[in-house]
């Protein structure tokens, strides 16, 4: 599966195009492996984790996973809000308003000149608190 995804990298395809060209392959594996059973993951060694295990607060992750997805600071709301359950955000009461606005159907996410003057930027030492 990395192989294949890392092919279709290598030739120029990003972003939801990227996520969608993976489920062929992940199904062709999965079937290979039929029946698939539960059971304990193996460890990964913590240089191969992906940044959905990586050490961020939900909404710098749902940000970067939208920048990652869609390349752009514009995209459908719909999918924004996909995201944002998928990190596990209300994105219209953790988004909307402290990185993002909704414009009719699209979320337009902020600059950083936005964030800083909206004072979504956090503290200029990196900490949460």
């Amino acid at each position: 599966m990395r192989n294949r995804i890392k092919d279709f990298q290598d030739t120029g395809i990003r972003g939801v195009d990227l996520y969608l060209s993976c489920f062929g392959p992940a199904l062709e594996e999965f079937s290979r492996h039929w029946p698939v059973r539960r059971g304990t993951p193996r460890p990964e060694p913590e240089t191969k984790r992906r940044q959905r295990q990586a050490d961020l607060d939900p909404l710098t992750e749902w940000f970067v996973l939208a920048w990652d997805a869609f390349q752009a600071p514009h995209f459908p709301y719909d999918e924004g809000l996909r995201l944002a359950r998928v990190v596990g955000l209300d994105i219209d009461r953790e988004v909307i308003g402290r990185v993002a606005e909704k414009k009719a159907s699209n979320v337009c996410l902020w600059d950083s000149a936005m964030r800083a003057a909206k004072g979504a930027l956090g503290s200029a030492d990196g900490s949460r608190g």
